[in-house]
C-alpha cells in the first residue's frame, strides 16, 4: 500500500541544491572568517591576490562572483578561483569544479569538474566527494562507473554527509555497483534519517510498514512517516495520506487523509493528485463532492501524466 520514494528524482534533486547552497554558504562564511581582510578595500585584496596569498584569491573570485564591492565579472572570479585552486585551496577547487560542470563563466567541461572536485575531495572535502559520486554513478558527460560513484558516497557517508549516506544506501537495498546488502543498506538509511534525511526516512517507514526491519512495525512506521511529510517530502506525505484514509495504525480520518494528500499534490505527486480528484468527483465520508475541486486536480494529474 505505501510507495517506494523515487531515488533518482532525489538524487538529482538534492544535488543542484546542495551545490548553489554551498557557494551561498562559501560566501556567508568566508566573510564571517575574512573579517579583517574583507574589512580592507578590494584594492587591498587584490594586491594580496596578487602576491599570491591563496585565501585572498579565493575571496576575490567569490566577490567577482557576487558583485560584492565590485562589478560583478564572471571572468574575474574564474580567473582568482584559478589562481587559487592551483595553490591548493579546495573551496575554491570546490567552486571551480562546479563552474566548468555547469558552464558558469566557462564553456561547460564536465572532464574539467571532474578534475577539479577531485582535487578537493582528496583533500576531504565532502560535497566534491558526494558530487563525484553522483556524476560517475548517473555517467553525467561520462560513462557510467559504479565502482568509483560507490568509493566517493563512502568517502563522503563516512564524514557524515546524509546526502551520500541516503545514496549508498540506495546502492546496497538495489545492488547497484556493490553487492545486495538489506543490512547495510538499513544502516545506512539509518545514520542519514538521524539527521532528518527526508528520503531516508521515507525508505525506512516502508521498511517498518512491510515489516523488514525489527520493531513495533505499524507505529515505527507511522513515525518516521510522519517526521518525513512534516519536512516536506511528497511520497511521506502521500502514505501518510492513505493511513489516515485506510485506517492504518489510526482511526480512519478523510479530512486528515486529503490535508496530506493535498500537501503532496501540490508538489506534483500524481497519485495524490488522482486520489483528490476521485475524492472531490465521489465524495467520501465526511468529505463532500466539489465538482470544481474535481476538475482542478483532474487537469492537474492529466498534465502531469503528460510531462
Amino acid at each position: 500500500m505505501l510507495t517506494k520514494y523515487d531515488p533518482l528524482k532525489n538524487i538529482s534533486a538534492n544535488m543542484v541544491f546542495r551545490k548553489f547552497f554551498y557557494i551561498s554558504l562559501s560566501v556567508l562564511c568566508s566573510f564571517i572568517f575574512m573579517t579583517t581582510t574583507l574589512a580592507q578595500d578590494v584594492n587591498s585584496l587584490v594586491q594580496k591576490a596578487e602576491q599570491g596569498d591563496a585565501n585572498a584569491q579565493f575571496n576575490l573570485a567569490l566577490c567577482y562572483e557576487e558583485g560584492k564591492d565590485v562589478e560583478k565579472d564572471m571572468v574575474k572570479a574564474i580567473y582568482w578561483y584559478s589562481k587559487s585552486a592551483e595553490q591548493g585551496n579546495a573551496d575554491a577547487q570546490f567552486n571551480l569544479a562546479l563552474c566548468y560542470e555547469y558552464g558558469k563563466g566557462v564553456e561547460e567541461d564536465i572532464t574539467k569538474a571532474i578534475y577539479w572536485y577531485a582535487k578537493a575531495a582528496e583533500q576531504g572535502d565532502a560535497d566534491s566527494q558526494i558530487n563525484l559520486g553522483y556524476i560517475w554513478e548517473t555517467g553525467k558527460g561520462v560513462e557510467k562507473d559504479m565502482s568509483k560513484a560507490i568509493y566517493w558516497y563512502k568517502k563522503a557517508s563516512e564524514q557524515g554527509d546524509a546526502g551520500a549516506q541516503y545514496n549508498l544506501a540506495l546502492c546496497y537495498e538495489n545492488g547497484k555497483g556493490v553487492e545486495k546488502d538489506m543490512g547495510k543498506a538499513v544502516a545506512w538509511y539509518s545514520k542519514a534519517a538521524e539527521q532528518g534525511h527526508a528520503g531516508a526516512l521515507s525508505q525506512l517507514a516502508l521498511y517498518n510498514a512491510n515489516g523488514l526491519v525489527e520493531g513495533d512495525a505499524i507505529d515505527q512506521a507511522l513515525h518516521l512517516c510522519t517526521k518525513a511529510a512534516e519536512l516536506g517530502n511528497p511520497t511521506a506525505q502521500y502514505n501518510l495520506a492513505l493511513c489516515y484514509a485506510n485506517g492504518i495504525g489510526m482511526e480512519k480520518d478523510y479530512t486528515k487523509a486529503v490535508c496530506w494528500f493535498t500537501k503532496a499534490a501540490e508538489q506534483n505527486h500524481a497519485e495524490a493528485q488522482k486520489r483528490l480528484w476521485d475524492i472531490y468527483e465521489n465524495g467520501v465520508e465526511e468529505i463532500l463532492k466539489n465538482q470544481e475541486k474535481a476538475a482542478y486536480w483532474k487537469k492537474k494529474y492529466e498534465d502531469n501524466s503528460q510531462n
